[in-house]
């Protein structure tokens, strides 16, 4: 990698028509005489009294840089600056911890004539890249930071940028990829949280790799805000990471508390049927108003058909339609569940199942409940904790308690 001091003459400089080029006072004529290019597109010239070399570019008949070096006349031999960087090794195990060596950096500087080279000693540092708080230098080694680990489920590549600097301050930067390898984790009684068959509470970010609630409710409870950590996919489960790269996995776990929310994983559990009943009584605007209210029945084994005896024996939907009428009742839900009024012959089919006896009004509320339209309004208020709701991008539903 060359690397030269570039001087902007563009207002100086006049090129005539035999590719003579001179300063605008006219004091120095430089005239093209060396036939190899050091770098594509530029040329090297030196001046009237063979004194110096000087490497330049034309565009549009203009010369607009020179590169000071020095010629000897007498040798016939250019010289310049020539900074490289390289890594020994370019892998990191996941889950290992820095400080963690990573890889030797080898950097080479060259004053070059190609008979003399002089190597100057080099510095190294971090200057950039997406994971460059992930990496620390120390002497001539990039070092896995301090309290830093990698996880090869949440990003098998990492960034960072390295920076070269000689002596004098010349410097070179080249972007280097760090791969994560995968390691099959082998877990002890120590990495691992078990639950039981009743409803268990557990402390998130404990110092275990991996939750497993097994049966009944069971809940981790994160003394974070939804902030501080990120929620990625690792064996098909929710995993949660927190800012300082600490990681578990979650199975069978129904609810997740966080300082400033809380969610419902289990849709297909007691927080879809929770959700079904909401919906069809008040619409799918009032999931947020009764979804705590309504899981805490639920989760103390209250049904879907249990619960709508309890709507339509406390008179709900009456209350909030402000009407009795049988008609008015089946407006209301049909609206609730397929998201739009009933025509009127919708309206007779169903208000004529309650005229004749065959239907009551809960019976008519489990239909709406169990629809198939009410099932599409979950997954449209879900919240998707990895990607975006109802798109194949490693989907994980939950909804906001």
């Amino acid at each position: 990698m060359l690397n030269y001091s570039l001087v902007n003459l563009n207002a100086d400089i006049v090129l005539d028509q035999n590719g003579r080029w001179e300063s605008a006072d006219g004091s120095r004529t430089y005239i093209m005489s060396w036939d190899e290019e050091p770098l594509s597109g530029w040329s090297m010239d030196l001046d009237k009294d063979g004194n110096d070399a000087v490497a330049f570019k034309v565009n549009d008949n203009t010369l607009q840089y020179i590169v000071y070096g020095s010629f000897g006349i007498e040798d016939s031999h250019i010289k310049w600056d020539e900074i490289d960087i390289s890594l020994d090794d370019s892998t990191i195990a996941e889950n290992t911890e820095g400080p963690q060596h990573i890889a030797n950096i080898t950097g080479t500087f060259i004053a070059w004539d190609e008979y003399d080279p002089e190597v100057d000693n080099l510095t190294y540092t971090i200057t950039g890249g997406p994971d460059a708080s992930m990496f620390e230098i120390v002497g001539s080694m990039l070092h896995l930071a301090t309290g830093v680990s990698a996880d090869y489920e949440t990003k098998n590549q990492l960034v960072v940028e390295l920076t070269a600097t000689n002596s004098m301050g010349l410097y070179y930067s080249e972007d280097f990829t760090v791969n994560v390898t995968d390691v099959v984790d082998s877990l002890t009684g120590t990495d691992l949280l078990t639950g039981t068959s009743q409803h268990d509470q557990f402390d998130g970010l404990s110092g275990v790799l991996e939750i497993n609630g097994l049966s009944g409710i069971d809940v981790v409870n994160y003394d974070l805000s939804t902030q501080e950590i990120t929620f990625t996919s690792k064996n098909n489960q929710i995993a949660i990471q927190d800012s300082n790269y600490r990681q578990e996995t979650l199975y069978n776990i129904e609810r997740i508390n966080f300082t400033d929310k809380s969610y419902a994983l289990d849709l297909g559990g007691n927080a879809g049927i929770a959700a079904k009943i909401i919906i069809a009584t008040f619409g799918s605007d009032s999931l947020n108003t009764y979804m705590s209210a309504a899981l805490s029945l639920v989760d103390t084994g209250s049904s879907l058909d249990s619960l709508c005896d309890l709507v339509i024996q406390n008179g709900f939907i009456e209350n909030a339609i402000g009407s009795t009428d049988i008609t008015d009742f089946v407006t209301e839900i049909y609206t609730n569940a397929m998201g739009r009024v009933p025509t009127s012959l919708e309206s007779a089919i169903l208000t004529g199942y309650s005229d004749k006896g065959t239907h009551t009004k809960t019976d008519l509320l489990k239909l709406a409940a169990n629809s198939s339209q009410v099932e599409s309004q979950i997954t449209e208020n879900s919240v998707d904790l990895i990607g975006v709701a109802g798109n194949t991008d490693g989907e994980m539903l939950a909804l906001l308690i």
